[in-house]
């Protein structure tokens, strides 16, 4: 039957090249005919058929015009209808798309959206972004918008590419700063781009400045940085966002110590450290391993022992703008103290900062912006487990605790914050849990969720756009949950090769494919392959054996530590 079928459109295509039985002339504003069947045409497309069929003089006609539309474009549409084979290149994929949108041809669309694919680059984005709004199609959007985020630097180095995005309204520029996953390795290029955008019209646009610079995250850019935006002739003539933003970034001048370059965000983790010891003890060592060579996946070692934390049994955290602390920990009575370190990159040394409002041990930790947060754990001062969220400001170097207490009181949660959203999961209290709770920022509330699937606790957490993932460790130490943040859904991918109990576990994620990494007395690493599902080893470092309490792993973009003139 199908080789009937094939032979069948064979034929039709046969007809339409040596004109046999046509019977209708597409005429296009250049003169230019196309004879085809009037059949074939209303088969394929809606707009055709209404053409054909409704009441038009088109019906009647055979010499039809088509207004508007490329004869080159016409011809290859009307030669897809016949061939289900659409000739898609850099210079027509636009028109093509418009013209597929325009007879409701589906497929072609699909054909399309298959080349942007492979084709995308910073020179089209924008472009391509605009068409896709124009024709509604929410796909090729989704796609554009999501390598607009990931390649926004790239794409504002574009003469063409910023000429459309300073045509974007204002709404969509808000969208695109505020974007919590927007990548960009300098804020400063944030504020460049607005003052771009405001000049493109001053007149109308120059008004809407405070209302922009709200999004730049000043926190982020460097003293020459900040003097630079002092010193830009359009903040100068706004007299109140002046004085506002002169007293913000003097607070930044005051509280920021550390002299470094504009940091970035967003920017994907490169660099992985895996520490053994701390940095008064003997013996100390610190590997890493450089992700961003898919072929060269290797643990090395380094001699910056200044990772090393000042004291065993802390948890370690980088933030987004690049501040390394150390929590809590025991000191060498072994008693849990409530110490706070920041690891001065400049000097290479670690220095005291402000202690928790609520000492406790075994707590959830994440990051968001410049903040901190830490969640849970078990109480030092009440003997009991703790149900307090409390965040650090890197720039203010202060505490500041969420007055709404979690529902659930536990330690050995695993914490995530997505879309203003904070994230609890599991935990321990007597009992291992299968709790799931969120904390929503703007309004102020704790909602439960439906459980995990199984009870489990400290397990290692991980975004990748709208699901999270949660990888081992007590429990199912070598199974992976994957939780929909939109539909409140879980499911399982398989299992990794590895992992034990009460092992030290982190995760990254690197082209949407998972990359962990466990300490559990040798050094390993794994990626999950998402295209093909599975599982396979990276490489394993078998001499690292870290004392309990003592074995770290952390990671970080090395820009950060590039801007402070540190290479591994």
């Amino acid at each position: 039957m199908e080789a009937m079928l094939a032979e069948y459109y064979k034929n039709f295509y046969h007809f339409f090249q040596t004109n046999i039985l046509c019977d209708v002339n597409l005429v296009t504003d250049d003169g230019v005919q196309i004879s085809a069947h009037k059949l074939i045409l209303a088969s394929a497309s809606s707009n055709f058929l209404m053409m054909f069929t409704g009441p038009f003089s088109e019906s009647t006609k055979k010499d039809v015009c088509i207004k508007e539309m490329d004869s080159e474009i016409l011809k290859t549409i009307v030669n897809y209808i016949y061939t289900l084979k659409l000739d898609i290149n850099e210079h027509n994929v636009e028109k093509m798309l418009h013209a597929a949108n325009f007879y409701d041809l589906n497929y072609a669309k699909e054909l399309c959206f298959e080349y942007i694919k492979k084709n995308i680059n910073h020179k089209n984005c924008v472009s391509l972004l605009e068409t896709s709004t124009l024709i509604s199609h929410k796909k090729i959007y989704s796609f554009c918008w999501l390598y607009l985020l990931n390649n926004f630097s790239l794409i504002i180095n574009s003469d063409s590419s910023l000429e459309y995005l300073y045509e974007f309204q204002f709404d969509d520029v808000v969208e695109l700063i505020s974007n919590e996953d927007l990548v960009i390795d300098s804020e400063e290029k944030i504020f460049d781009f607005i003052i771009g955008w405001i000049t493109y019209d001053a007149n109308e646009r120059s008004p809407l400045l405070p209302d922009l610079m709200k999004y730049v995250r000043l926190h982020l850019i460097s003293k020459v940085g900040l003097q630079r935006i002092c010193d830009e002739p359009l903040l100068k003539a706004n007299d109140e966002l002046y004085l506002s933003l002169k007293t913000e970034i003097y607070v930044n001048l005051r509280v920021n110590s550390q002299d470094r370059l504009t940091l970035g965000r967003n920017l994907l983790p490169n660099v992985i450290l895996a520490i053994n010891r701390r940095s008064i003890s003997g013996n100390s060592s610190v590997k890493y391993m450089d992700i961003s060579k898919d072929d060269d996946m290797k643990w090395r070692p380094t001699t910056h022992l200044f990772f090393c934390p000042p004291r065993k049994d802390v948890t370690m955290v980088v933030s987004e703008n690049g501040i390394i602390i150390a929590i809590g920990g025991t000191n060498m009575y072994d008693d849990y103290i409530n110490s706070v370190d920041e690891l001065d990159l400049k000097l290479k040394k670690w220095v005291p900062t402000s202690q928790l409002i609520h000492p406790r041990k075994s707590f959830a930790v994440c990051t968001n912006k410049q903040f901190i947060y830490v969640v849970g754990g078990y109480d030092l001062v009440s003997q009991q487990f703790s149900n307090s969220v409390e965040y650090y400001d890197t720039n203010t170097k202060l505490w500041t605790e969420i007055i709404e207490p979690m529902p659930t009181a536990r330690d050995s949660c695993s914490a995530i914050i997505n879309n203003n959203q904070l994230y609890v999961f599991g935990g321990y209290d007597f009992s291992y849990l299968a709790t799931v709770e969120y904390y929503d920022f703007e309004n102020k509330y704790w909602k439960q969720l439906d459980p995990m699937p199984i009870a489990n606790s400290k397990m290692a957490i991980t975004r990748i756009n709208n699901f999270i993932y949660l990888i081992g460790v007590v429990f199912g130490h070598t199974r992976i949950f994957k939780f929909d943040v939109h539909h409140f859904k879980w499911d399982e991918i398989p299992n990794m090769h590895s992992g034990k109990q009460f092992a030290t576990h982190n995760v990254v994620n690197k082209k949407n494919d998972l990359i962990v990494f466990i300490n559990d007395g040798q050094l390993i690493c794994e990626r999950y392959d998402v295209e093909n599902k599975q599982w396979f080893r990276v490489d394993t470092e078998f001499n690292f054996k870290p004392l309990p309490g003592n074995g770290h792993i952390i990671y970080f973009n090395d820009y950060i530590l590039k801007s402070y003139g540190i290479h591994l």
